[in-house]
């Protein structure tokens, strides 16, 4: 019986060793990836998540930490409510948002058809590709930032940074690409 004792005590001691060998070793579940990709070069940040932070507060904080260049945003009227103002990112360090050109379309091996005539007047990077009557289509084409999600169905969001909350164990893939984006409307654009 004497032996018996001091077998279980062995083993209960090993099983506190191994719990809080488990507990010193765990991954910080308070943190969230943010992946910048350029060009086809992927940098990978850390950031420590504070309550509500937001992809924007997250790069704001990777520069303050002087881990990545600096993020330059434009205030933008959100499209239902103009008199709310969101941010968009237009720039990390000297990579700049760009408008593009029927080039750009036409390298892409898209909308072939369309000439530099064809741009909307006061929106750089649209184009009108056709107009049927009253049915409008037009093309934006340009060099922007895009960010994506490992916790968001089919990952792309279209939320902008400043809106989007980041959640704990979770990466966000910011890109710099090409953006080739149409659509048709009723009307033209004014």
């Amino acid at each position: 019986m004497k032996m018996a004792k001091r077998i279980l005590s062995l083993v209960l001691v090993l099983a506190m060793v191994a719990c809080l060998g488990v507990t010193a070793f765990a991954e910080d579940t308070n943190t969230a990836t943010i992946k910048i990709v350029v060009d086809g070069v992927t940098a990978s940040h850390t950031v420590t998540l504070t309550e509500g932070m937001t992809a924007k507060t997250a790069l704001e904080t990777l520069y303050a930490k002087h881990k990545i260049e600096q993020p330059r945003w434009k205030p933008v009227a959100d499209w239902q409510n103009p008199s709310v103002t969101h941010y968009a990112l237009t720039a990390i360090g000297t990579v700049e948002a760009a408008t593009g050109t029927t080039a750009d379309l036409h390298d892409a091996g898209k909308f072939l058809n369309v000439k530099e005539t064809a741009a909307v007047a006061n929106h750089p990077g649209y184009y009108l590709v056709e107009q049927n009557g009253n049915s409008y289509h037009y093309v934006y084409v340009g060099y922007d930032w895009t960010y994506t999600s490992t916790t968001v169905g089919g990952g792309d969001l279209y939320t902008y940074m400043c809106c989007y909350t980041l959640t704990a164990g979770e990466t966000v893939t910011i890109t710099y690409s090409l953006q080739i984006t149409d659509w048709t409307q009723t009307g033209a654009m004014a």
